[in-house]
């Protein structure tokens, strides 16, 4: 995605109320991905609450406008996002 629209994308799953990265195009300083990472602030509970979410975030000290599409299961509990 990231080699073809130079955007960042992130997966996100909701687990024990915690939403926690687990596949990005984000990478830590020594070129490893950057995953594992909780999410938090206005982001994080609208995705607790099942809500997408579109605004700005600061990650790795880059200021980002972003939107969080959540991740539904078969009965409509948030199991996760996916960020662009």
């Amino acid at each position: 995605m990231k080699r073809n629209t130079n955007a960042e994308v992130s997966i996100f799953q909701v687990k024990d109320g915690a939403v926690v990265q687990r596949a990005t195009t984000f990478k830590n300083a020594d070129g490893s991905r950057l995953t594992d990472a909780t999410l938090l602030g206005p982001a994080a509970q609208a995705i607790l609450r099942g809500e997408n979410y579109t605004g700005t975030v600061t990650l790795l000290d880059q200021h980002y406008i972003t939107h969080y599409a959540v991740i539904n299961d078969s009965a409509g509990k948030p199991i996760g996002a996916a960020f662009s």
